[in-house]
């Protein structure tokens, strides 16, 4: 977690501001477009350029969750892999939480001399030192509580309904999926 703010004060962050936050942690300014980000018609319209429409499968997030077994075995389907094999789905999921410190995230991911000891070790062995980093910071971050996720306020919750209002239905005209499940504020805590 790299946010000091809230997730209504990031999204509604200006631009100039959003781009600082991403040269200081990633060194470019496309990170932290959180809105940008999650809209994906433009993304699938290019696949869709590229491939005939039946190359192309799409599962929904919360159908996969509601019933993954089937989701799986639907796209060893689509995919032409024998459905017989067995999934191991007892997965432990953590708790969505708040990370316990932001001046550890802060220092490993814009410190500017650790972050060119990064990038020059990266450089020369590829993406398993990042995945080294992590496993320091996660020492690190041991025994250091983390605060359960906030609940989204109501009123921020159905302005982002109507701000992806119009990309939802983009996304059925495209996907031929049923996503009304994205139009409907949920219910507080689900």
């Amino acid at each position: 977690q790299f946010e000091d703010v809230s997730f209504e004060q990031a999204i509604e962050r200006d631009e100039p501001a959003r781009i600082a936050k991403s040269l200081e942690y990633y060194g470019h300014e496309y990170a932290f477009q959180y809105l940008k980000e999650s809209t994906y018609s433009r993304s699938i319209q290019r696949y869709l350029d590229l491939f005939d429409k039946d190359r192309i499968k799409y599962v929904v997030f919360e159908e996969f969750v509601e019933d993954t077994e089937f989701c799986l075995l639907d796209i060893l389907s689509f995919l032409g892999i024998n459905d017989k094999f067995k999934f191991n789905l007892d997965v432990y999921k953590n708790p969505k939480t708040v990370s316990g410190s932001s001046r550890i995230n802060k220092m490993f991911y814009s410190n500017s001399v650790i972050k060119s000891a990064r990038d020059f070790v990266q450089l020369r062995t590829g993406w398993k030192f990042q995945s080294f980093l992590k496993k320091i910071k996660t020492i690190l971050l041991r025994g250091r509580s983390s605060e359960a996720m906030p609940q989204m306020d109501e009123e921020l919750r159905r302005r982002l309904y109507r701000y992806f209002e119009d990309e939802t239905s983009r996304m059925e005209a495209l996907t031929g999926k049923d996503l009304s499940v994205w139009k409907k504020p949920s219910i507080q805590g689900k």
